[in-house]
């Protein structure tokens, strides 16, 4: 006799609700994280085809910021701008 194996009919469906609630939890999750790459893709694109990034209200391109992909971040890569970082999601 094995007690795991002998639910009620209300068990069953508290179980089929709460797999069926997390699923749709995950869907939604799953969906913004992709939104959220493919927006991040797209600005890394732009930003290495040369054009300007406004990040934190600063302009930032190729000319005077590298892109760190490790970090997903902008550094400043001359003397006036030696110290400013941004990460990606600052950035439109």
């Amino acid at each position: 006799m094995n007690m795991f194996t002998e639910l009620t009919k209300k068990d069953k469906i508290k179980v089929v609700i709460i797999t069926i609630a997390l699923t749709i939890v995950a869907f939604i999750y799953e969906s913004s994280l992709s939104s959220k790459t493919h927006y991040n893709r797209d600005l890394i694109v732009n930003f290495r085809q040369g054009k300007t990034l406004n990040c934190s209200q600063t302009d930032v391109n190729s000319s005077y910021f590298n892109f760190v992909s490790g970090t997903l971040s902008f550094v400043g890569k001359k003397e006036e701008n030696k110290n400013l970082l941004f990460e990606i999601s600052e950035c439109k």
